[in-house]
């Protein structure tokens, strides 16, 4: 788009905590973009590695405008990145992680593809996939139903996105409360309430390492847990033993190595198969608790 024709300004929210490194490509990959009316919000989640000399770096001859952030203490990605929007200005808003780069098309053929399809609130796109034994896997996919996000984010992750503001109004912000999982979330809740589409290019370069927030923990099981209690009034009984069933797998994963008798349900996990383990789930996990400890694990081994 060319002439007087005024391009909205698109504001990208950057969390970051201790990742020195991953932040300079991060930022680097803003910098290279062809679009310039950019605003870069770096919200600083109680670093260490004081990344507020990186983004002062790249303050000097930036032709986009670059914001730092600190929080005092340790809020977690989805609410850094609630503040960097209540921080923002731009009509259009965008995400990128601190170990994800996005490619030097990227907001200018996301934000021109909102301008000419005004319905659509809420745009993704596809991606290349770094890492973790892959190197530059292309990955595309196409707009999913609700029915398939039920079972897991089909959307891709934040830093694949770009929004409209006004879509905020109607979708609300991201769910704070979530340590993991707050993109499948914030995508869930906005189905039904927003036009969403996937761009057909790949535009990021999304980076699986051991550290990614989505690595198994009691907290990343206690989001997923959430998600899916949140949404279980849509999902059929073939989703909800999906969800039974990897909630048992994980906490049997997490806490293999802490019990003789925990070991043993993993093998049983892993020997009984898809029935087995329906039944398995739905014993642990039939009114969605998270009570699970070696006592519950023991008496269903018994009984098993």
């Amino acid at each position: 788009m060319t002439g007087e024709f005024r391009r909205p300004k698109v504001s990208i929210i950057l969390p970051t905590h201790n990742r020195p490194d991953s932040l300079r490509k991060a930022i680097s990959s803003v910098i290279s973009q062809t679009y310039n009316s950019i605003e870069l919000i770096v919200v600083d989640d109680a670093s260490v590695s004081n990344p507020e000399e990186i983004v002062d770096s790249f303050r000097q001859g930036a032709k986009i405008e670059i914001i730092y952030l600190r929080n005092s203490q340790r809020k977690g990605g989805a609410e850094s990145r609630n503040i960097g929007i209540g921080s923002s200005s731009g009509d259009l808003i965008s995400f990128l992680d601190d170990d994800d780069e996005i490619l030097p098309g990227k907001i200018e053929k996301q934000a021109d593809f909102l301008l000419s399809n005004p319905e659509v609130d809420c745009l993704s796109c596809w991606y290349i996939e770094e890492g973790a034994g892959n190197r530059g896997i292309r990955r595309k996919f196409d707009l999913p139903s609700f029915e398939e996000m039920l079972y897991r984010n089909r959307f891709g992750g934040f830093s694949f996105s770009m929004l409209r503001r006004k879509a905020l109004d109607k979708i609300g912000f991201i769910d704070g409360a979530l340590f993991s999982c707050h993109d499948w979330e914030f995508w869930l809740r906005a189905w039904p309430r927003s036009n969403m589409a996937v761009f057909p290019d790949y535009l990021v370069v999304y980076h699986r390492h051991a550290g990614n927030i989505s690595s198994l923990s009691a907290r990343t099981i206690a989001s997923y847990e959430r998600v899916v209690r949140i949404n279980s009034k849509y999902m059929d009984a073939k989703c909800l033993r999906f969800h039974n069933r990897t909630l048992a797998l994980s906490h049997a994963k997490l806490m293999s190595s802490k019990d003789d008798k925990i070991r043993e349900f993993n093998r049983r996990l892993r020997v009984y198969g898809m029935n087995r383990l329906s039944d398995i789930g739905f014993a642990l996990y039939g009114r969605m608790s998270l009570s699970l400890d070696g006592s519950n694990i023991k008496n269903i081994l018994k009984r098993s």
